[in-house]
């Protein structure tokens, strides 16, 4: 393996005045000094040196082309014959793996690797770079982030696995990104650097309680994917807010915790949660007008009060929705798809958001559950699942629209699953000219103690039980097959 050196140096020439003989080389060099004693020597231009795996200190000068020195940028090429292992502290400007061959390298020792370059000299652009795509680089020596600009970047090429096991300190880590660079980072550390920032594609593994430091993550735009790959549940210690999200996917390979950290939308976002669960503090947006939609087969889990901003509402259409708060869904209504279930979780909840139901949609989990907004049904025959635990009693507190949305039909209703269902003081409304058919297919008990105002038939099969301590206006006739009915 071969290195290659940058250095500079200054190259002084004599200079007379045209008119005359006397020389300014005195004056000159006093001056020279007294500028260098305020303003400090040139910067540098940053090395390139290559690590020649003749030992495995990489602290020695003999193991690289040039000595490993802060402004050394630093490259490994295809050979894999000696893993480096710091003797002490270093400091460099950057470490890049260049090569895409190789089966990877790890770089490890008991001791801090400081990496400090900005964007001068040779070494713009990422200062922790992995091109390997035949194998997977790890830094497992700790890294002190100290960029003069308070961001150290890195990017991770197509294909390429970058695992930092070592505990990172410092300032901003921030992922530079393309369809070029969406490989995996993977961060597994006690970490306690400032902030995260993620740009356009890629993946992140959090597979560790501490692995976003004490700060937030930062999305932008891009196919963003996070994931858990630790084996094991992880719970983020540190409570990390994570902000300006668009869309991004959960992989789910192992369930994720944020604690009480809170997402805020940039604009109209989405949380595909894939696998698992994924679980954070609360939700919130950047203006009122955003929205939120979880959609992917997986399970997202909002365990507190919503922010003030969120307003303007959220879609569940697909998997799984856990509340375990009163205003965890804001202010705005509420869409629940086909292929959505909802669950209240740590205590029973009550939520005064305004539901619109497709067939289809499920209630479930271990907690009551009561809503307190008005719902509504879309415009063809619907299914309506109650499944929540025994004991426990899912609850509609507000009117229930079972007429088609602007379209002046009923649309027959069924009340399905095996858990307790209670209507209160509210009106179902099936008040449409084409009357359609009001079924309780439930196995567990159904009370009606508002007003079923339906001009189709009520009827009750199945080993449920059905209570009528309302009003019913109009029904065409009634099907009890259930003595205690």
């Amino acid at each position: 393996m071969a290195i290659t050196a940058y250095s500079s140096s200054v190259n002084s020439k004599n200079h007379r005045s045209c008119g005359g003989v006397r020389y300014r080389m005195a004056a000159a060099a006093i001056i020279a000094t007294a500028l260098a004693a305020v303003l400090g020597s040139p910067a540098v231009p940053a090395a390139n040196v290559t690590w020649l795996n003749s030992n495995t200190d990489m602290n020695a000068t003999s193991a690289w082309s040039a000595a490993p020195t802060a402004n050394s940028g630093i490259f490994y090429g295809a050979s894999t014959g000696t893993n480096p292992v710091l003797s002490a502290d270093l400091t460099m400007s950057s470490l890049k793996f260049n090569d895409t061959t190789s089966s990877g390298w790890t770089v490890s020792g008991p001791y801090t690797l400081a990496l400090t370059s900005g964007s001068t000299g040779s070494n713009t652009g990422a200062i922790i770079s992995s091109n390997t795509t035949g194998g997977t680089n790890v830094i497992s020596a700790n890294i002190f982030l100290n960029s003069p600009t308070g961001t150290t970047t890195y990017q991770v090429a197509s294909g390429a696995n970058l695992v930092l096991s070592g505990n990172i300190s410092g300032g901003t880590l921030s992922h530079v990104g393309s369809n070029t660079y969406a490989g995996a980072l993977t961060l597994s550390g006690s970490n306690s650097f400032s902030s995260f920032m993620h740009n356009n594609n890629g993946t992140l593994n959090l597979n560790s309680a501490y692995a976003l430091g004490t700060g937030g993550l930062n999305v932008g735009v891009g196919a963003f994917l996070l994931d858990n790959t630790s084996g094991s549940a992880v719970t983020l210690q540190n409570n990390n807010v994570q902000a300006a999200v668009t869309t991004f996917t959960f992989v789910g390979t192992n369930n994720l915790s944020f604690g009480s950290g809170t997402f805020a939308a940039a604009a109209n976002s989405t949380l595909a949660v894939a696998g698992s669960t994924l679980t954070i503090g609360s939700l919130d947006a950047a203006a009122t007008t955003y929205t939120w939609t979880k959609s992917g087969a997986g399970t997202l889990a909002i365990t507190g009060a919503a922010g003030s901003n969120f307003q303007a509402g959220f879609t569940l259409s697909a998997g799984t929705l856990q509340v375990g708060n009163n205003t965890a869904l804001g202010s705005g209504a509420v869409v629940l798809g086909a292929a959505g279930t909802l669950q209240a979780i740590n205590n029973d909840v009550t939520l005064a958001n305004n539901f619109t139901w497709s067939s289809g949609a499920t209630f479930s989990g271990l907690q009551s559950l009561t809503l307190n907004g008005n719902g509504s049904i879309g415009i063809s025959a619907k299914n309506l699942y109650n499944n929540i635990a025994a004991g426990k009693t899912l609850t509609f507190g507000g009117n229930f629209d079972v007429n088609s949305s602007g379209a002046g039909t009923a649309v027959a209703l069924t009340l399905a699953g095996s858990g307790n269902t209670t209507f209160t003081a509210g009106t179902i409304l099936q008040t449409a000219t084409a009357a359609q058919a009001i079924t309780v297919t439930n196995t567990g008990t159904t009370r009606f103690q508002g007003v079923v105002a339906t001009g189709g038939l009520f009827s009750q099969t199945g080993a449920g039980t059905v209570v009528l301590s309302g009003t019913m206006n109009g029904p065409s006739g009634y099907t009890i097959n259930n003595a205690s009915a």
